[in-house]
């Protein structure tokens, strides 16, 4: 009771400090949030990112949280590639250039304030106002495609034009996206290299049943 009390007051007008998440500074935390340092944040999306990204790729992700993937996507791509981000939420596209100047790839990772397809719900809500969304169509061309997209990944799955080599996929049960029907969305010129239940310390991801997809073209 003290616990939701103090949130519910006193936290919410302290300052925000930086914390590393899974390595990425991210200015996420209240002041005297005990826990600075994250390690397993978002682990099995990170760990598939660094699996399939090749220096000088061009990413595309669908939904940025907080910016950790696409500053983890950065590192890998380097200064010859780029990391595009369409981020619904107006407050998580401020995070998301934050976090990506903290880690000084700003000049990599490029933000637009947009959902793309039919987008259930935000991260951390806020979202754009629906002229300024683009459909599955115009993604860009890009080298991989990541999806965290809160229910939107069927819409991109079965209407994207593109065919990027490699794709990293949530899924969300609970938001009509189900790990079963994102395979079965899936173009015919993939396959499923894995299917990886969500971390556990990503906090604000509490549904049961995420999965995480790798997925590579086939030759």
């Amino acid at each position: 009771m003290i616990q939701k009390i103090y949130n519910q007051t006193v936290r919410r007008f302290l300052p925000r400090k930086i914390a590393a998440f899974n390595g990425v500074p991210v200015r996420r935390p209240k002041l005297f949030d005990q826990t600075d340092v994250r390690p397993g944040w978002e682990a099995t999306f990170i760990d598939a990112i660094h699996r399939v990204v090749e220096p000088g790729d061009d990413i595309v992700e669908i939904g940025g949280g907080y910016g950790v993937s696409a500053v983890v996507a950065a590192r890998e791509v380097g200064h010859e590639g780029s990391v595009t981000v369409y981020e619904p939420s107006r407050e998580s596209v401020e995070v998301i250039k934050e976090t990506a100047q903290l880690s000084k790839v700003g000049e990599i990772v490029s933000v637009v304030n947009a959902a793309v397809g039919e987008v259930k719900e935000s991260f951390l809500g806020d979202l754009v106002d629906e002229s300024k969304n683009i459909s599955p169509e115009e993604i860009p061309e890009c080298d991989v495609l990541l999806l965290d997209c809160e229910g939107a990944e069927l819409d991109i799955l079965r209407s994207m034009s593109i065919r990027p080599r490699n794709l990293v996929v949530e899924t969300h049960p609970r938001l009509g996206a189900p790990t079963e029907e994102v395979i079965e969305a899936l173009p015919s010129c993939y396959s499923v290299l894995s299917v990886e239940e969500l971390d556990e310390e990503s906090e604000l991801e509490k549904e049961d049943d995420i999965r995480v997809l790798t997925v590579t073209k086939d030759n």
